[in-house]
């Protein structure tokens, strides 16, 4: 049972405990921060107008939107000053997963790969 193997003694105890805690928090490298909440808040500053708090689903959509780029300022609760969201490791999942954004004037579709 994991519970056993868990108490199978020190060093490998503790060795599987972090590599489980790793993975649960992700791309948390530091074992010591618990892995990102839902209800972490970010609040942006866009042109000197600052908005938000604003959730993980909010941010979401504002990526795809445009609104949020790795170029906005963001701030949370505990950071000592206002970053850029492209150098804030939480949000790097959110521009991970963001196509491209299309080109200006849609030119005719590719032919059919064949």
């Amino acid at each position: 049972s994991m519970m056993a193997s868990m108490a199978m003694g020190g060093a490998v105890g503790g060795q599987m405990a972090g590599a489980v805690g790793s993975m649960m928090g992700g791309m948390n490298q530091q074992n010591q921060t618990p892995p990102p909440t839902p209800t972490v808040e970010y609040s942006l500053s866009v042109g000197g107008q600052q908005s938000g708090p604003f959730g993980f689903p909010q941010l979401q959509q504002m990526v795809q939107g445009g609104q949020l780029t790795k170029e906005t300022h963001v701030w949370k609760q505990g950071m000592a000053e206002w970053a850029l969201a492209g150098t804030v490791e939480e949000l790097s999942s959110l521009f991970a997963a963001v196509p491209p954004p299309p080109p200006a004037s849609p030119g005719p579709p590719p032919p059919p790969v064949i």
